[in-house]
């Protein structure tokens, strides 16, 4: 990724990653393996709220093989990866009008 398409994080914070400190919720395979036969996992870990009046937040963590157990607070470095989907056809339940739509979401990866 070049510093322009990511300007709003510096070079150097991207190398390092995004540090996540938080409590294990729960941790289930996602049924994908690598070339190695190492099962890969997804862990929910529940973050503090800054605001007494928020619920905490949650983010789920993409790892190869499981790396905590539900309940087990965490301090992780993980790195993030964009996904996209391209002209996804939809369509718009009120008038029926077809249209193509962009879907990009980030996925957490673990670092250690």
């Amino acid at each position: 990724m070049s510093d322009k398409e990511n300007s709003s994080v510096p070079v150097n914070q991207e190398r390092k990653g995004v540090p996540i400190s938080g409590r294990v919720d729960w941790v289930e395979p996602t049924g994908g393996k690598t070339k190695d036969g190492v099962a890969y996992y997804y862990t929910c870990i529940v973050t503090p709220s800054s605001d007494p009046y928020l619920p905490p937040s949650r983010c789920a963590v993409t790892s190869e093989g499981q790396f905590a157990k539900p309940g087990q607070d965490v301090d992780i470095l993980c790195r993030t990866q964009l996904n996209s989907k391209k002209n996804v056809r939809c369509v718009d339940k009120a008038t029926g009008e077809e249209f193509f739509k962009d879907f990009h979401h980030n996925t957490l990866w673990l670092v250690r």
